[in-house]
């Protein structure tokens, strides 16, 4: 039994120290939720254009922090967010065909694509060491 707590808790750490839980981009994807106050919302996104440079600041200033303003404070986040089935991507589609988002949509269409992990480089390499 004590081999068994042994292993799991050396798993356990070694999943605290690999995993990428405190990676900045992870961190600042995390405002399509928009569960967040308006000004964590706006310093997540802000540090995800700084990023990924998705716009430029003036566009940001004046077109995507605005949208993301009023989606947060006005009552369509919660007609966008009204049915439990619905995934994130889901409603973030219905969010981007309301033409009063669309630049704030970029971003979310952005992290849709972002790759959740580097296996397919790390085996392509792999593959051509051999």
């Amino acid at each position: 039994m004590s081999r068994a707590i042994n292993f799991i808790s050396k798993l356990l750490n070694l999943l605290l120290k690999y995993l990428p839980f405190k990676d900045e981009v992870i961190g600042s994807t995390d405002f399509l939720l928009l569960q967040e106050k308006y000004p964590i919302l706006e310093s997540k996104i802000k540090r995800f254009n700084e990023l990924f440079k998705v716009s430029e600041k003036n566009e940001f200033a004046e077109q995507i922090l605005p949208q993301l303003l009023r989606l947060r404070t006005s009552g369509d986040l919660n007609f966008y967010f009204n049915s439990a089935s619905d995934n994130l991507s889901d409603i973030w589609m219905k969010i981007s065909k309301n033409n009063n988002y669309n630049q704030l949509a970029k971003f979310a269409r952005l992290i849709e694509i972002l790759p959740v992990s580097s296996s397919d480089v790390e085996q392509t390499f792999s593959i051509l060491k051999q």
